[in-house]
């Protein structure tokens, strides 16, 4: 992609004669940054950097137990139980009306539970009594996603585990992957995947996580993403997949290509 291009992409306004004209100011600055940098943001990456705003949605079985980290003793699935059946037509619909153009939703967060329908653990809204048993509301979260035109987000920890702490370090990094591989081929493309504390290794989480799984699983899991998934932009992730501002404190690093 040539710098006008690329600069006219980054700006995305309407009127092209604008845009080229922006461009055609702001590219010298730009390529002397980019050469010095050695590299230029990928097609990824620039359409994730072009949605602009994002909502990141912390639903999980701490919602029905007062916490945050739903970790070790973990929270028993019969606990994950709505009163009402959950609406993701209206969370999407709220997030839209203030501009959001994606949705982050914690599939799986440090505890484990598992907010879809997985083979994989025994730890999940399978095991809960909200709609006895049989609530999918990843894809719930999705179908609404797409209906209301919001880029779908899911928030995976992979090093921090509660419910599958006690397994082989082979045998939770192979837990880990398959519930990705589900959340990669059920769902259609998923546009980000939030991977939190990611490069962090098990002696970060203590008895959360067992020790030689990481950080020696994380290979195998952007290897994974990227074969069944290479327009999925990952935190970090490599080939152009990298958007690096999976940060609470809302501040992304620039450049981060």
């Amino acid at each position: 992609m040539g710098i006008i291009a690329l600069l006219s992409a980054m700006l995305n306004c309407g009127d092209s004669r604008q845009c080229s004209g922006a461009a055609s100011f702001l590219a010298p600055v730009l390529l002397a940054s980019v050469t010095a940098a050695g590299s230029v943001p990928s097609e990824n990456q620039l359409r994730f950097q072009r949605l602009r705003q994002s909502q990141f949605m912390h639903f999980s079985i701490c919602t029905f137990n007062n916490c945050e980290q739903d970790v070790s003793p973990f929270y028993n699935a019969s606990t994950f139980a709505p009163t009402r059946r959950i609406d993701t037509d209206q969370w999407v619909s709220v997030a839209r009306s203030w501009g959001a153009k994606q949705i982050c939703l914690t599939a799986h967060h440090s505890g484990g539970f598992a907010l879809w329908q997985t083979n994989a653990t025994d730890y999940g809204v399978r095991q809960s009594p909200y709609l006895n048993g049989t609530a999918d509301i990843v894809q719930d979260f999705v179908t609404s996603c797409r209906k209301f035109g919001v880029s779908p987000c899911l928030y995976f920890i992979p090093a921090m585990d509660t419910a599958e702490a006690r397994d082989s370090p082979e045998k939770y990094v192979k837990v880990q992957l398959q519930m990705l591989r589900e959340l990669l081929t059920r769902y259609g493309t998923i546009d980000r995947l939030w991977f939190d504390y990611w490069g962090d290794g098990c002696h970060r989480f203590g008895s959360n996580c067992p020790s030689g799984s990481f950080p020696e699983g994380y290979a195998n899991i952007t290897s994974l993403v990227i074969t069944l998934s290479p327009d999925t932009t990952m935190v970090p992730g490599v080939d152009g997949c990298l958007d690096d501002t999976a940060v609470e404190n809302g501040r992304g690093v620039y450049p981060n290509w």
